[in-house]
């Protein structure tokens, strides 16, 4: 009775019978590719320890031989936005070296000649219609849309995955292999920008995809200028090929591309500077992507901040505002304000699916309405729905839950864990948390609990090897630990 040539997803499963027959038992297969936990993570807030499980689950139910978005509609496709937006995260939890690598090949294979990246890799829908074409659709409301390849974001998984993966495993290999797909994705953006440096609007961009307040027909309609996320993306990419460029001794190119990401971000800064203050997607990308000037980042972050206060906690960014909305809080110092963020119970919320029974991450924020009914989810004039109970994008938040609520990092200085950052930063909602990485040096782990009137006992676990710095959550004060195991009260 088991399926062969194919898979499904599910949660629950119906059985019809014919008169007569017994069940004697039945058996749910779990299935993924062969890649192996690594990371492991638990504190004193039963719903975050119930979100890393879902996470989790999600990651495993959708890496099998690609990344897809899905697993149990007839879609279950590698789109390159989800893949870039939950790489950090994925490389954390999971080993995702080699399938990763294997899956930036096929990328790079389904790049157009001019260099535009496809959605989805690998490309196995030439013509389809909507966001799926390679080909206009005149029905489709967003103009430009001429082919499913070279929107920000989305094109941007052929930078941002191979970094994740130098960063998370030393992945040098990786970068050789796939520097050609970035050069030319670098150059098919530069291709399209006009004499102020800027890419043009008229195209149709996925943008902030899903932001919790646009209308569910119209998924790309997000309160972020989907331009200004664009040039943004493109400023960014821009600089990962310089520093990519460097590691791999290309001079020439890490100075040329170094200046093409300054010379964009500028001109994004100078024409979006006002705009993105509004909203907490517009935030968080300038601070995360290097768009704002280095001295303008508290101002931003304060604006972030109020933004979170004034929703009282509740997420308002879409599949490219959300891994990046509490890395940036807390780059600015606002850690009180991502715990408000992230231990919100409220729709749109992480805990908001768990407190609804989510097992795997949702696809869209209000998938269970409060009083259980669920929205259409259909796209505007296209026949299909978007409502997945499956989806690993919104994941992406493990990330900060490794690196800074449990406070243990990698670092793009010495990748890999060569060099590990313990960096825990407590909340008076946290009593206690734990986390551990098997490295490619070995196991490093980090285990905290606050003991009384804010005094803390800190384990920390050093690999072989690697060389781990402590970072105090009362003072910033930084102490170096050598291999092994070090006790910490504070």
């Amino acid at each position: 009775m088991t399926p062969e040539f194919t898979f499904h997803g599910f949660r629950f499963a119906q059985l019809d019978l014919d008169p007569g027959v017994e069940v004697s038992s039945v058996k749910a297969l779990v299935i993924h590719s062969d890649i192996t936990a690594i990371g492991t993570f638990e504190c004193s807030h039963a719903g975050l320890n119930k979100l890393h499980s879902n996470i989790s689950w999600s990651q495993r139910g959708n890496y099998i031989s690609v990344p897809t978005d899905c697993p149990q509609r007839d879609e279950r496709l590698g789109w390159t936005g989800d893949a870039q937006a939950f790489a950090p995260a994925a490389s954390t939890l999971f080993d995702s070296e080699s399938f990763l690598a294997n899956w930036l090949v096929d990328l790079a294979l389904d790049q157009f000649p001019d260099g535009a990246v496809s959605h989805i890799a690998p490309d196995i829908l030439p013509v389809m219609g909507a966001a799926h074409s390679n080909v206009q659709d005149e029905n489709w409301e967003s103009p430009g849309l001429d082919r499913a390849a070279g929107r920000a974001g989305w094109s941007d998984a052929a930078t941002i995955v191979p970094w994740s993966l130098y960063e998370a495993y030393a992945d040098l290999e990786t970068l050789k292999i796939q520097y050609a797909s970035m050069y030319r994705h670098v150059e098919y953006l530069e291709s399209r920008s006009h004499t102020d440096n800027l890419l043009a609007g008229g195209e149709f961009q996925f943008g902030d995809w899903l932001d919790p307040d646009a209308p569910v027909e119209k998924p790309w309609a997000a309160k972020c200028d989907s331009l200004f996320i664009a040039n943004a993306f493109y400023s960014y990419s821009a600089k990962l090929l310089a520093r990519i460029a460097t590691k791999l001794d290309k001079k020439l190119d890490s100075i040329r591309f170094a200046a093409l990401g300054e010379e964009v971000a500028k001109a994004t800064w100078n024409k979006w500077q006002a705009d993105l203050l509004t909203t907490a997607t517009g935030c968080a990308i300038a601070i995360e992507l290097e768009v704002a000037p280095s001295d303008e980042i508290m101002r931003i972050g304060n604006a972030l901040a109020q933004l979170v206060e004034k929703a009282e906690g509740k997420i308002s960014t879409g599949f490219l505002g959300t891994p990046l909305v509490m890395p940036a809080l807390s780059h600015s110092g606002h850690h009180d304000v991502a715990y408000l963020l992230l231990l919100n119970e409220q729709m749109p919320g992480w805990l908001y699916q768990i407190k609804m029974g989510a097992t795997t991450m949702w696809e869209r924020w209000n998938g269970i309405n409060p009083d259980g009914s669920m929205p259409d989810g259909s796209l505007a004039d296209v026949d299909e729905s978007m409502l997945s109970f499956n989806h690993y994008a919104y994941g992406a938040v493990a990330a900060w839950m490794y690196r800074t609520l449990a406070g243990i990092s990698p670092t793009v200085e010495k990748p890999g864990y060569e060099e590990i950052i313990f960096a825990p930063k407590p909340s008076k909602q946290i009593k206690w948390a734990k986390a551990s990485v098997q490295t490619r040096f070995g196991f490093a782990s980090i285990d905290w609990k606050e003991i009384e009137n804010g005094e803390f006992e800190i384990k920390i676990i050093v690999p072989a090897g690697s060389t781990g710095w402590f970072i105090s959550p009362k003072d910033e004060s930084k102490k170096r630990l050598g291999s092994g195991s070090h006790f910490i009260k504070l």
